[in-house]
């Protein structure tokens, strides 16, 4: 990546599309002076995230080698460099690479962190149930499914969420399903090759590396990813989670800011059978639940089939049948289901009680009313929803795609007495 000077700090942008930009500075833009600190900026600065290393060396000096920003201090070096998009990284990474040149004087390593417009939510370690119908399904070992749904460097790491729901909008901004980004928990390194995970934290202001004291009393100096933070461009959930048949997954997306006509829904699915059908469909916010039915589309099969996760937005599954009027102000939910056993859904854990997942036989029938939750968690699915703005018009141009005077019915009425629809005339 090519990075800018100006003053004593440096810049880049990782990703240049002006829809879903993210821009990355390499020390303090407000100070003259250079300190240990990466910032994330993304959707023109819309959200950010700074994290700074707290050290007590006295005369640090820094330079830009060919690759990498280093900071150099005299117990403590840091290291700032891209990590290229991978099955592992999809949207490409960052690194804040920090090295302890000798044995510290304590196992944690810190830093302070600044943010704007985020919240993090950290991904513990998945119990056994979770991943049970994995291993009922397809025959995989519990060890094996654990992997699969949570791999080792995301257990015990932390979402990175837009803290209000954001509105795809055609010709706005691609938020997908608000994720910034992930940092993912670190992996330290001595100079024999000897490795053990640190324990990731993020409260009140202040990130810590928690490194196992017998690794740091027994380590050959100097040590390697101390603080390894990856922070991963992602938009993808960091886990699987298994849908199976006759189960309906429900996620909130939020308030529409303007009025429109639903246009696409995307969610980042797969099977390792790579077949199956989905159904999708947009339904009304009441009291915290998704209850009146907008629209619905079946007879959406896995196409490109996919057997493994997707690794960019083109890869999702985009179901373009599903339409219906969105009126500002009112909130949403996109429901899922499908009748493919195997099918999974990428997706994060620990956020608040909002995305809901219910149970409903057989596939191809979304009730019109759906508010009995059957098993309540708090997943954010990645799936979204993407809608044409009708310029803040309370009149209905269109209906499902169709000129509104060529539609003669609506639900099995008449459409000349059908006084509004969704609240709109």
């Amino acid at each position: 990546m090519d990075y800018k000077k100006s003053q004593n700090n440096y810049f880049a942008t990782p990703k240049d599309n002006p829809k879903d930009k993210i821009e990355l500075v390499i020390g303090d833009d407000k100070q003259v002076a250079f300190y240990p600190q990466k910032k994330v900026k993304r959707w023109d600065n819309e959200v950010n995230v700074s994290i700074r290393l707290v050290h007590n060396e006295k005369a640090p000096t820094f330079r830009k080698d060919p690759d990498k920003v280093v900071w150099t201090g005299e117990k403590v070096e840091a290291h700032f460099y891209d990590i290229d998009p991978s099955d592992e990284h999809p949207e490409g990474a960052s690194e804040f690479e920090i090295f302890l040149k000798e044995k510290p004087v304590t196992n944690v390593v810190s830093f302070t962190v600044v943010d704007k417009g985020v919240e993090y939510y950290y991904q513990p370690e998945l119990a056994d149930e979770e991943v049970q119908e994995m291993v009922d399904k397809e025959g995989i070992s519990l060890l094996e499914a654990k992997r699969q749904c949570r791999p080792e460097n995301v257990v015990g790491s932390y979402a990175i969420y837009a803290k209000e729901p954001k509105q795809n909008i055609v010709g706005g901004k691609q938020y997908k399903c608000g994720k910034v980004g992930h940092i993912y928990r670190p992996r330290i390194e001595d100079a024999n090759g000897v490795k053990v995970w640190g324990e990731l934290k993020i409260d009140k202001g202040l990130l810590t590396v928690t490194i196992p004291q017998e690794f740091i009393d027994n380590a050959v100096y100097p040590v390697r990813h101390a603080a390894g933070l990856t922070f991963g461009y992602t938009s993808l959930g960091s886990r699987a989670l298994s849908i199976g048949v006759d189960n309906i997954i429900t996620s909130i997306i939020g308030t529409a800011s303007t009025d429109g006509i639903l246009l696409k829904i995307q969610a980042a699915l797969w099977s390792p059978s790579g077949v199956g059908s989905v159904g999708m469909a947009l339904y009304n916010d009441t009291g915290g639940s998704p209850t009146t039915l907008v629209s619905n589309s079946y007879s959406g099969s896995l196409s490109p089939t996919r057997t493994t996760s997707p690794t960019q937005d083109s890869e999702w599954f985009s179901k373009d049948g599903v339409s219906g009027i969105v009126v500002n102000g009112n909130k949403y939910w996109i429901v899922l289901n499908s009748n493919n056993s195997t099918l999974r859904i990428s997706a994060d854990s620990g956020l608040p009680s909002g995305t809901s997942r219910y149970k409903v036989s057989p596939y191809g029938n979304f009730p019109v009313n759906l508010i009995t939750s059957t098993s309540a968690n708090t997943n954010m699915f990645s799936i979204y929803a993407t809608y044409t703005a009708s310029g803040g018009s309370s009149a209905i141009k269109t209906i499902n795609g169709l000129a509104k005077a060529s539609v003669k019915t609506w639900n099995g009425l008449a459409i000349a007495s059908v006084k509004s629809i969704n609240g709109l005339t």
